[in-house]
Parts: C-alpha cells; structure tokens; sequence
C-alpha cells in the first residue's frame, strides 16, 4: 500500500464521495456514516468534496458528478461481491486495504460470517473510534489486522486474528490497488492470497493500472476535479512499472478468471458513460477489474 498519510487522505476522499452518493434520490449505496467520519477527520480535500455537496443539476460536464457516480458504482460492485459469496455459503471475508469503508455496519451479514479488516493502524483505530463515539455498531463479527505496509507479514497477523486459510474465503481488494503497489508488491499480494486460499474462494479487485502518468492525472484533473481539490495528485500514489496482469497470474494458478471494463460495469448498474463525458473519461472507462473463483 502507499504511504499512511497518502492513502489517508485518499480513503477520505473516497468517503466523501460516498456520503455524497447517499445524497442522491436512488442511491447505489447508502452509507450514513461516511460524512461522519470525514467530519471527524476536518481535512481540507476530503471537506472540499463534501461541502460541495451532490450537484443540483447532475451532468457529465460536471466534475464532482463523475466522481460520485464513479465512486457509487464500484462501492456497489464491491458490495454485491461480498453478498454474492455470502449467499453461496462463504462466511470468511476479506478486506484488503479496507480504508474507511463501512461495510461492516451497513451490509446484511449472516450471524455466523466474520469479516477481517486489513489497513494502516490509524485508519483502523480513527475509523473505529469515530464510529463508536456516534452509536455504530457493526453488524458482523469484525477483526481488525493493523499492518505498516502490504509487504509486511501481515499473513501472521491474520491468523492471529483467527483467519482459517481452510475455509473458504472472499478477498476484496479495494480498488486503486494495483496502482498503489509496486509490481512485486503486487505479485507478493497475490501470492500470499493463493496460499491462504480453500476451494470456493474468491477475489474482487481492479485488475490494471489506471493512472500511469503526471500528465495523464494533470488531464483527467483539469475537466473532471474540482478545483478545491485538484491538489490530492493521485498519481504520486502509484507505481507504473510492468508487472503481471492479475487475472493471468490466477489463471496460472488454477483460478477462474473474468475481466469486465469499467464501462461494463457501469451499463450493468445503468448507469452508463455517456457520449458527452470528456475524452480523458472515455479513455479510462476500459479501466479493468477482476472477478477471480478457485473450484471447490
């Protein structure tokens, strides 16, 4: 993973966009506790967002709008993918690189599942603390693996935790992911996950690299960010160097593999990428994301 304090701001970010996709009348996701914690943490990028609130007259020119539509449809791709699994009998789940996300307190979770939650000590506790202080309590038996970096062994820190690599398990990993690894950080993730793996288990993850430039953020920034927050460079958290894609990894490894675009997922959420939306959006809708099954 990037810097703590990079993804930090990242993470709350991404709750910003979230809470103001609960704003919408039909919401992808509906996460009351996001504002919260964003409220809670009073950083000026992430309070940029918020305060900008979910735009009056929604359009593919506006910028915010293409964020928070982005941001409610792989929250909910991530969502569906957990209870997907849950209802085909999984009850181990995985959050790698769980940031502020608030799955555990907002999702349907059978009595018997538990959800292990991987991430940077501070925004473990900060989100904890937070939600406790306001009355949430997660509706699921939640373990929490405080780790420095990815490539720490934080394989020993989940079994510790009670994780049994022979049950079944649902691995999501939180999207921008590969980006923010380096490419043997990305194969040692995904290496560590193969040995932790039972039959029936899954991954959900992006599966390339999204921003690969200073320039290509500065184009995508300049008609789609607005302008308070301009500053949050995201490609300073990332690594474009080569690397294996992650489906081709799996697929080696006996894995059972599916790649869909992000325009695919869009269209299946209907909530498709318009003709409108500026050329640097068009470009990035084949951003690649990974649905991975081991046979029972």
């Amino acid at each position: 993973m990037t810097s703590p304090a990079h993804k930090y701001q990242f993470d709350l970010i991404a709750a910003a966009l979230r809470a103001l996709e609960s704003q919408r009348g039909h919401p992808l996701v509906h996460d009351p506790f996001a504002a919260v914690l964003v409220t809670a943490a009073n950083e000026p990028l992430s309070g940029a967002f918020l305060a900008a609130g979910f735009p009056e007259n929604p359009s593919a020119a506006d910028g915010t709008f293409l964020l928070i539509n982005a941001s409610g449809i792989f929250t909910r791709h991530g969502d569906d993918f957990i209870t997907t699994e849950l209802g085909l009998g999984t009850r181990q789940v995985v959050q790698f690189a769980a940031g502020l996300d608030t799955r555990a307190y907002r999702l349907p979770w059978p009595t018997d599942a538990i959800l292990y939650e991987v991430d940077h000590p501070h925004t473990l506790e900060f989100r904890g603390r937070i939600l406790k202080e306001h009355g949430a309590v997660p509706c699921v038996t939640q373990r929490l693996v405080p780790i420095a970096a990815s490539t720490d062994p934080w394989v020993e820190v989940l079994c510790d935790a009670g994780f049994d690599p022979e049950q079944p398990t649902a691995w999501l990993i939180a999207p921008l992911i590969m980006a923010g690894l380096p490419g043997t950080g990305q194969d040692l993730l995904f290496e560590r996950i193969i040995e932790l793996s039972a039959p029936g288990s899954a991954i959900c993850s992006d599966a390339n690299i999204f921003i690969t430039s200073t320039e290509t953020w500065d184009s995508i920034a300049e008609p789609v960010v607005p302008e308070d927050v301009r500053a949050a460079n995201f490609w300073m958290l990332t690594y474009p160097d080569s690397r294996m894609p992650p489906a081709d990894w799996l697929t080696e490894h006996g894995w059972i593999t599916d790649v869909q675009t992000a325009a695919q997922i869009a269209a299946h959420y209907e909530r498709p990428f318009t003709d409108d939306v500026p050329d640097i959006v068009k470009q990035h809708t084949q951003w690649q994301f990974l649905a991975a099954k081991l046979p029972s």
